[in-house]
């Protein structure tokens, strides 16, 4: 878990998330609070103070060198482990989930 950064519970399951922007929509995401091992895809980043993190999507080849990395210097690396939006573990996930608006492909 990111320290300081303003945790509450999901409103379906209960689990603790953070509430992260998405880089690429604007949109409010919820990340879960814990990293996970090997499965995650997103980098939280602090941009302004006192804002919400921004959510970074990784790439395979991102995720690729933040391993080589870590396994080259595990010291100086936090453990291997990125986070995955809440969307991923809430069984909850399809009531909350919002599409492109109506007419458009969302892309």
């Amino acid at each position: 878990m990111i320290e300081g950064d303003r945790v509450s519970a999901c409103r379906s399951c209960g689990a603790r998330v953070i509430w992260a922007t998405s880089e690429k929509s604007g949109k409010a995401l919820p990340i879960d609070v814990e990293r996970v091992p090997f499965r995650g895809s997103i980098v939280l980043r602090h941009e302004v103070a006192g804002e919400p993190p921004v959510a970074h999507y990784t790439s395979k080849d991102e995720r690729a060198a933040l391993k080589a990395a870590h396994e080259r210097s595990p010291e100086e690396h936090r453990p291997f482990a990125l986070f995955q939006s809440h969307f991923a573990s809430c069984p909850s996930a399809a009531r909350w989930r919002t599409g492109p608006p109506a007419g458009t492909t969302g892309r």
